[in-house]
Parts: structure tokens; C-alpha cells; sequence
């Protein structure tokens, strides 16, 4: 049976003409990640509307900096209580972005505005196990601007 994890993650924004890479999830071992949810929403509004595109990393996952582990939504699926997966919010040495996208939605420049990204559980989007292209980013497009806005996200995998 598989084990359900999310972790969420709150980040400012960039001003840097997109894209630009605001988040990453990977799996720290073998174990692949079954993606079912993604969530994205404004807290502090930007001045630019922010444009959000999924993709799967094609090369160099950087070092990340800032990360959070996984946390299992039922705390008697293992000893730990912490899954395998990790979503990133910066790194020390940034990533290689893919602008190859399986989705993209773009936001009004409204704080609570926001979207959720389903996956169906007979065919979710899956990370491949620990490697150099193994991640899914969520990058924004349009991450420019005066006021450059703080985001949030969550992703709910299966591993």
C-alpha cells in the first residue's frame, strides 16, 4: 500500500524576467513519487500577474538551501512520520529549469487568489527515484515587477 505525504512550502517572489524556478520536488532515495495534488496560491500580491508552468528536470537539480521533508498524512504509516520525498524553495547553486511544461495557469494579481493541479491516483505524474533528472519544478513565467508578491504551494504525493 502505498504511503501519503505532502509538505507545503511559502516563498517570496523574484524579480528576474522568467523563468524562474520557485519550486522543486524530488525523492532523496529509490522510492518514485506518485504526484497527485498541486496547489498554488498568492499571500502577498504581486504586481505582475505570475504565470505557474509544471515541468520535469532534464539535467542538474542544483543544491538546494532551503527544503522541506515530506510529512505523512497518516502518522501510523511509518516510524518517522517523514517521507522520502523533499520540496525545495532555493537552492545554493540553482537548478537547470526545463521549459518543456506539462501544465501552466496563469493568477490575477488579487492575495488569495489561487489554483489546484489534480492528478488521477491510476495515473498520477511520477518522479522518477533519486537522480540527476528526477524532480518536477513549478516555475513562474512572470516573475518581474515592483511588488514581486509571496507565493505558496503544496504538493500531496504517494511513495
Amino acid at each position: 500500500m502505498a504511503i501519503r505525504v505532502q509538505a507545503a512550502l511559502s516563498r517570496v517572489g523574484i524579480n528576474t524576467a522568467g523563468p524562474q524556478l520557485y519550486w522543486q520536488l524530488r525523492s532523496t532515495t529509490t522510492v518514485r513519487l506518485r504526484v497527485i495534488e498541486i496547489g498554488i496560491s498568492i499571500s502577498v500580491a504581486p504586481t505582475t500577474a505570475p504565470s505557474f508552468q509544471i515541468s520535469r528536470a532534464t539535467s542538474s537539480l542544483g543544491t538546494a538551501s532551503t527544503t522541506l521533508t515530506g510529512q505523512m498524512m497518516d502518522s501510523s504509516d511509518g516510524s518517522s512520520g517523514a517521507g522520502v520525498g523533499i520540496f525545495e524553495s532555493a537552492w545554493s547553486v540553482a537548478p537547470t529549469i526545463n521549459t518543456t511544461y506539462h501544465r501552466m495557469f496563469g493568477l490575477p494579481v488579487t492575495a488569495g487568489g489561487g489554483f489546484i493541479w489534480t492528478f488521477p491516483l491510476d495515473s498520477p505524474l511520477v518522479i522518477g527515484a533519486s537522480g540527476t533528472a528526477h524532480a518536477l519544478q513549478i516555475t513562474n513565467a512572470n516573475a518581474s515587477g515592483a511588488t514581486t508578491g509571496t507565493f505558496n504551494a503544496y504538493c500531496v504525493w504517494e511513495e
